[in-house]
């Protein structure tokens, strides 16, 4: 009697299973991006995967790319092949980081390319919204006087102070000013040879700053429990080359 309710039990709790598994919700869909900071003028690569064990609809017509302001300065238009998605299947969309519309536009001009800033790719699978956040910026090398071995990198998300950094680059190095920022520990790719980076947003340079903020690399290096979230200002900075 025993093994025959036990039996009894099995089996209910197999059909419970199986029916949360058949109502589950669908449409886990989501975005996977290769690296969040992307430079200027390279191409973003953006993928969404459908992560369920049911074949889903794309309900948005595009796939969007929005400024910090929410403005769509991107789209790409699914075609109606494209807007079944099967199980764990990915669609990939190779952004040239123009202000223009793909796929099946008529008649849309290529525009500029978006300057520096923050973004985000946006669409709607099975009636929910998917989208993920990135940046586009441009990378700086720091030299420091009388340091010439020391190679700090930042990235900079702010157009006007890329504009600024490129232009320091035109002066004479003895006239280019302090670079500054927050100090953040390292979770990116770049910056490999340092505990911490410069938080993107918040770089920028001038030629005055208090001492309290002043220090060498390897100091901040040695000591990163207390920079972190600090300004850092090393006198010695100066924009030395652009680029990774």
């Amino acid at each position: 009697m025993a093994n025959r309710f036990t039996r009894v039990l099995l089996v209910l709790g197999c059909l419970a299973l199986a029916s949360s598994v058949s109502a589950a919700p669908y449409g886990d869909a989501r975005f996977y991006l290769y690296s969040n900071q992307w430079a200027e003028g390279d191409p973003v690569i953006l993928r969404l995967r459908h992560d369920d064990h049911n074949a889903v609809k794309v309900f948005s017509e595009t796939w969007d790319i929005v400024d910090a302001d929410g403005a769509v300065v991107a789209q790409f238009y699914w075609t109606d092949d494209e807007r079944y998605m099967a199980p764990h299947q990915y669609k990939t969309w190779e952004w040239d980081q123009r202000q223009q519309c793909y796929g099946a536009c008529q008649n849309v001009r290529q525009g500029d390319p978006v300057p520096p800033g923050r973004y985000r790719v946006v669409t709607t699978v099975d009636g929910k919204e998917v989208s993920k956040g990135f940046s586009i910026g441009s990378y700086f090398h720091l030299g420091f006087d009388g340091r010439p071995k020391t190679d700090f990198t930042v990235f900079s998300t702010q157009p006007e102070v890329v504009h600024q950094m490129r232009a320091e680059l035109e002066k004479p190095q003895e006239e280019r000013q302090i670079v500054a920022g927050i100090v953040r520990q390292r979770k990116t790719l770049y910056n490999s040879a340092w505990s911490f980076v410069l938080d993107p947003p918040s770089i920028f340079l001038g030629e005055v700053f208090i001492e309290v903020c002043d220090g060498a690399p390897r100091y901040v290096e040695r000591h990163l429990k207390e920079w972190r979230g600090e300004q850092w200002c090393p006198w010695s900075s100066y924009v030395e080359s652009e680029g990774l």
